[in-house]
């Protein structure tokens, strides 16, 4: 702001001041690109570019009249900061579910890979939230296989060691099996979260029936999804939403 008696010049000559905006000198105004900022009165001269839209409101209406709430970038009108935030909150936990799941039920066959959930594409936090799932996958499956191998020990040395009853070896044997199992989930589920995280399963698919030579049609969502999810191309093009039951309920396409 330019008062008299308390303004002042560095001599710089530099004219980007109050919030890095320009200041039209002769009119001591800041531009803000959308709209002309009086500092001295504190408010916007110049109608809104929207203004047909909030004709209910005011014609210079910024932010909704909520700046604290609202984001109003280049006059295109009022974005909902928290539930945009909430939004890329709710895409990353939708991303980590995604990928940790589809991680911990992907087994490779001779057929090709096999899933209960295929993984998904998405924005820029569903991604960076399936990268967190591939990494705990790792971290999981890496526990899930130690644990395994030590229970498979106990129960191989507690049959051996009760074998002449009969009925410990049965026992120990049965543990040695879960051990087993556990060892090889873990494993699996761990190299799973590995690859994706090392980029080799970009764009695979991993559910039967939605293959291409092994690899995802470009762009192509799957129809089955995380309950009450929604999930959108690498393109933005396509937007499916999944209801309860998995299964798609709306599917949205831009430019159609």
């Amino acid at each position: 702001m330019k008062m008299d008696g308390l303004s002042y010049d560095n001599g710089s000559g530099n004219r980007y001041l109050f919030n890095g905006k320009e200041l039209q000198q002769e009119l001591n105004t800041y531009d803000y690109g959308a709209r002309t900022y009086d500092p001295t009165v504190g408010r916007f001269t110049t109608l809104d570019p929207q203004i047909e839209i909030y004709t209910t409101w005011s014609p210079y209406l910024y932010a909704a009249n909520n700046p604290l709430r609202f984001i109003d970038k280049n006059g295109e009108g009022p974005i909902d900061g928290i539930s945009s935030t909430w939004a890329s909150v709710s895409s990353f936990g939708n991303g980590v579910v995604n990928a940790f799941v589809s991680n911990n039920t992907t087994v490779e066959t001779p057929m090709g890979s096999r899933s209960l959930v295929d993984r998904q594409q998405g924005g820029t936090a569903f991604t960076y939230g399936q990268a967190t799932g591939d990494a705990l996958s790792v971290v999981t499956g890496a526990a899930e296989a130690a644990a395994g191998l030590v229970v498979a020990t106990g129960g191989t040395v507690f049959g051996v060691a009760t074998s002449p009853t009969g009925v410990g070896a049965v026992a120990g044997a049965g543990v040695a099996t879960a051990g087993v199992a556990a060892t090889l989930h873990g494993s699996n589920s761990g190299m799973n979260g590995l690859k994706n995280l090392r980029g080799d399963n970009k764009g695979k698919v991993n559910t039967s029936g939605n293959s291409n030579n092994g690899y995802r049609r470009k762009n192509r969502i799957s129809d089955k999804g995380l309950p009450n999810s929604t999930a959108t191309n690498s393109s933005g093009t396509t937007t499916k939403k999944y209801g309860p039951n998995g299964n798609v309920q709306k599917e949205f396409n831009k430019g159609h």
